[in-house]
């Protein structure tokens, strides 16, 4: 049988369909299954997060891959899990937290700086960084947080975590491509 390349070209629907239900199924993931939500979020730290999975293992980045995913998926708590990942070199939370968001959807949501700004600006609170909180336990707690606003967001109370994380990632992407359009993308208001 020939492998679907095609669902590479949808990856956000390959993590969430495929990669999810892999992963409780099997209580790993494969190198490329890790390597595919790492990608998916953000390209350039793939190289560092591997060398410092396979330096866990031995310089063996296959057999490290199973063992975090394992230790992801036999932890007792979700803090433990966002704990797992943050101690790797290369994964921080935005990082951490859609790696987790792929594999727990419904409850955890990706800490990304686009949905802090949209989820904030209405009640004109500066979203907190929480990238730079350096404490452990206060910044899974900022986290919770952040989680729990998302999940309170204006949106409909049917809407899955993950939809509502969308939609403000969404709106905030459509508001700055409104701004880079009436600027002809340089700061300048365009007036034709």
């Amino acid at each position: 049988m020939t492998e679907d390349y095609s669902k590479y070209y949808f990856l956000e629907k390959y993590l969430e369909d495929e990669v999810n239900i892999n992963f409780h199924r099997n209580k790993v993931l494969t190198t490329k299954e890790f390597f595919s939500i790492v990608i998916w979020k953000s390209n350039r730290p793939k190289k560092q997060i591997a060398a410092s999975i396979a330096k866990n293992a031995n310089g063996n980045l296959t057999e490290g891959v199973k063992f975090l995913t394992n230790q992801l998926y036999t932890a007792t708590n979700h803090e433990t899990r966002m704990g797992i990942l943050l101690d790797l070199d290369g994964i921080g939370l935005p990082m951490a937290s859609a790696i987790l968001t792929i594999l727990y959807p419904n409850d955890f949501t990706i800490y990304d700086y686009r949905v802090a700004g949209e989820l904030y600006k209405k009640v004109e609170k500066k979203p907190v960084d929480l990238t730079n909180i350096g404490d452990k336990q206060n910044r899974w707690k900022a986290y919770l947080q952040f989680v729990k606003d998302v999940r309170n967001w204006e949106g409909s109370e049917s809407q899955s975590l993950r939809t509502k994380d969308q939609c403000l990632w969404g709106k905030s992407f459509h508001d700055q491509l409104e701004e880079d359009l009436e600027s002809m993308f340089n700061g300048k208001r365009l007036d034709i």
